[in-house]
């Protein structure tokens, strides 16, 4: 087993968000079993050859994103976390696999809440995994939408089409490298507010769901957005920032952001964070 704890950050009263991301990997099951926590997990191997499971992981005190892979074939069992409603992006699958009793792909994501799980990765596996606490979920999105998601989750599918999929895996894996190159306490936990501020609604925003829940964040987005560039300039070594950090964490492009700040401040990104 290796593991490469990039950076973590204990949680000093209410104030910190990030806690930890870093990259893990096994070559033992039973190993991968005890790492899987919150999963209650079960490994079966159904194909011979070596067993090696990888992960790039970011954690908040609400959310945790995943990225794994399986290199042989391999069954697992067990309860899905209490309190958390789950969502997979299939990345890479082969014939065999199967999320409960449906093969994953087109117009449906595996989600799921808490209870019994039952999943087959085939060999050369990779997916995303969310994890997001439902209190937190309940705080920062309409009742509707909530409902929506759980909803589905509890028939372990979302209604996300693959074009949605992709997108969302997209953002998912730009925070996890975004996590990579953020050492200071300070820029780590304005990353966790941008992830825990939007992929509530980034989810929502993605599934098919009736036009009567809502789908629309609540401020606007160009507001958040210049909000976010903000607080990570007031919280960071200026000197080391690039436009494409701003860009990153405000996850809009480099002439949004310029148009962004001149609408509010009267002035482009870089003479605000240079003055």
């Amino acid at each position: 087993m290796r593991t490469d704890p990039k950076h973590s950050l204990e949680s000093n009263g209410e104030t910190a968000h990030f806690l930890a991301a870093g990259r893990w990997e096994t070559d033992d099951p039973y190993v991968y079993e005890y790492a899987s926590r919150p999963w209650d997990v079960v490994s079966t191997p159904i194909a011979r050859g070596p067993f090696e499971n990888r992960k790039n992981y970011l954690v908040t005190r609400s959310i945790t994103i995943c990225h794994e892979s399986f290199v042989s074939p391999i069954r697992l069992q067990g309860m899905s976390p209490a309190g958390m409603l789950g969502v997979g992006l299939p990345i890479r699958f082969g014939d065999r696999c199967r999320y409960w009793s449906y093969i994953p792909g087109g117009e449906t994501v595996p989600s799921t809440l808490a209870g019994t799980m039952e999943v087959v990765m085939d060999g050369g596996h990779q997916q995303l995994i969310a994890l997001i606490a439902r209190d937190f979920l309940r705080k920062t999105l309409p009742e509707d939408s909530v409902g929506a998601l759980e909803r589905g989750a509890s028939m372990h599918q979302l209604p996300i089409p693959e074009h949605e999929a992709n997108r969302l895996a997209r953002w998912l894996f730009a925070m996890l490298e975004a996590a990579k190159h953020r050492t200071q306490p300070v820029s780590q936990d304005a990353l966790a507010r941008v992830i825990e501020e939007e992929l509530p609604w980034r989810l929502v925003q993605a599934c098919d769901f009736p036009g009567d829940v809502p789908l629309r964040w609540k401020p606007s987005a160009r507001r958040r957005a210049l909000d976010r560039a903000i607080e990570f300039l007031r919280g960071t070594d200026i000197a080391s920032v690039t436009i494409g950090d701003l860009c990153h964490i405000a996850s809009v492009s480099e002439r949004t952001l310029e148009y962004i700040f001149r609408e509010n401040q009267s002035l482009t990104p870089c003479a605000s964070y240079a003055c």
